[in-house]
């Protein structure tokens, strides 16, 4: 009888407990978001067509959750130059309280002429498409064409605007499933297509390339194709403002040519009217790589910090050690007189690997007014403590100053902090304690300097930091 009872009971909590799971829902991650229960840090794999896009979901809820991910998901780029991402796969999936998953997921791009996403490149959560890309993105999820070609060409069939009559595949039930999707997308009546023959399917290959040269001047250009015989094949990039500094930018197209085609990829400057200037090109065909091996993605965090005698407008930008312009950040931006001022900045592009960097604070005249190094190794980003220097100046004056300043400077001659400044001192033996702070890094060497109110020099001491 009590085996009965209990067997009764155990019955009874495992329906209830089956009855309350099928009750919970998966939850979008668009509102997860925007509820602020997930964090989601999102980095490509390689590549733009299949597994490419790695997903970390970080759970900071009070509870466990569902986390539901629909196809036609997009992820945008922070590099302006590579592609945005679609997912081309339904997820679900539970993160406990607290909790990380790490979640690969399909994706096609829907930005035909940009590059091809490289290894750890960083993206954002856009939206769920709710549009046209969505309904392709959905068709591909149900018939499982994560791995057709097709699917792909689908995809930019409708973000670019590409013809749809230009869509074929040997098996005709792939074709037709993909093309009425697009149809329906862009508003097409699949039964007024004329699409070329089946039989006649002609391969389609992938062509990848990187440009890159420093541009002197702001200025409008092109990214232009030409095929073998020099004539133009196609326009990747047309009238793209690009800034002054080094200039790197990858590329990608599709086009259903032979195997042994070879192409010229040119950067083409549109400053002078009929003139057109050749800035940099590179030859292609479908195994050219996507990026330049000597390149190094950097992706780092400076805390930037120095004095400002008087109110200035400041231009901040990173450089080599040979003075070429890498980045600019900011011009004109004002700051008001301060003892110190502190820029946050945080760096994510390429450079190459050989040289030294800096980020270099310049006014409205040119004049330098604060440099620090930047450091590319890893991935990790480096977050300087705040240290605070103590030391005792001693000076011996011989007779009364007025005006005096007493400054701290770092290795590059900028300023750090200001202890004195248009004081007056009596003649002889002084100790001077001073303090200040700054974020450097332990061990630097600092310098001292004593002047009088005509920047006369009364004396100078270096010091190693702690």
């Amino acid at each position: 009888m009590k085996t009965t009872i209990l067997s009764v009971l155990l019955f009874v909590l495992f329906s209830f407990f089956n009855f309350s799971s099928a009750q919970m829902t998966h939850i979008e991650l668009a509102e997860l978001i925007e509820k602020q229960q997930v964090e989601i840090n999102a980095r490509g794999l390689g590549g733009y067509f299949g597994e490419k896009l790695l997903l970390n979901i970080y759970n900071t809820y009070s509870r466990p959750l569902l986390v539901k991910i629909s196809a036609g998901t997009v992820f945008q780029s922070e590099d302006e130059s590579i592609q945005d991402l679609m997912i081309l796969e339904d997820y679900q999936f539970a993160i406990q309280k607290g909790a990380t998953k790490l979640q690969p997921v399909m994706t096609a791009c829907i930005q035909a002429s940009n590059g091809s996403p490289y290894k750890n490149a960083l993206y954002n959560f856009n939206r769920l498409d709710t549009e046209g890309l969505a309904k392709v993105a959905q068709t591909i999820a149900k018939y499982d064409y994560q791995k057709e070609y097709l699917a792909q060409s689908s995809v930019w069939c409708v973000s670019n605007k590409k013809e749809t009559n230009y869509l074929s595949h040997p098996k005709q039930e792939v074709f037709e499933n993909l093309a009425k999707a697009v149809c329906e997308a862009k508003g097409e009546d699949f039964d007024k297509m004329k699409f070329a023959a089946q039989e006649r399917y002609i391969p389609t290959y992938t062509f990848n390339g990187y440009l890159q040269t420093f541009l002197e001047n702001d200025q409008k250009i092109n990214i232009e194709v030409y095929d073998e015989q020099g004539k133009l094949f196609k326009t990747i990039i047309e009238d793209y403002e690009a800034k002054a500094g080094f200039f790197y930018r990858s590329f990608m197209f599709t086009q259903q040519v032979g195997e042994d085609a070879t192409f010229k990829v040119k950067l083409i400057n549109l400053a002078k009217e009929n003139e057109e200037r050749i800035l940099a090109e590179q030859e292609i065909n479908k195994n050219s790589i996507a990026h330049n091996e000597d390149m190094k993605l950097i992706e780092t965090e400076n805390k930037f910090v120095f004095v400002l005698d008087e109110p200035t407008k400041l231009n901040l930008a990173l450089y080599d050690d040979e003075n070429h312009l890498f980045k600019s950040y900011f011009t004109d931006k004002e700051y008001n007189k301060s003892s110190q001022t502190v820029i946050n900045i945080r760096h994510n592009a390429f450079i190459p690997k050989s040289g030294k960097y800096f980020l270099i604070a310049k006014d409205e005249n040119g004049k330098e007014v604060g440099r620090e190094r930047v450091y590319t190794d890893g991935h990790k980003i480096e977050r300087k403590e705040m240290l605070v220097q103590r030391h005792n100046f001693e000076v011996n004056l011989v007779d009364p100053v007025s005006g005096v300043s007493l400054d701290v400077y770092d290795q590059y001659g900028n300023k750090v902090a200001n202890i004195l400044e248009n004081s007056g001192l009596h003649h002889g033996y002084r100790t001077i304690p001073t303090v200040f702070k700054h974020y450097l890094g332990r061990g630097q060497t600092f310098y001292f300097r004593m002047t009088d109110r005509n920047g006369v020099l009364i004396k100078e001491e270096v010091i190693k930091g702690k």
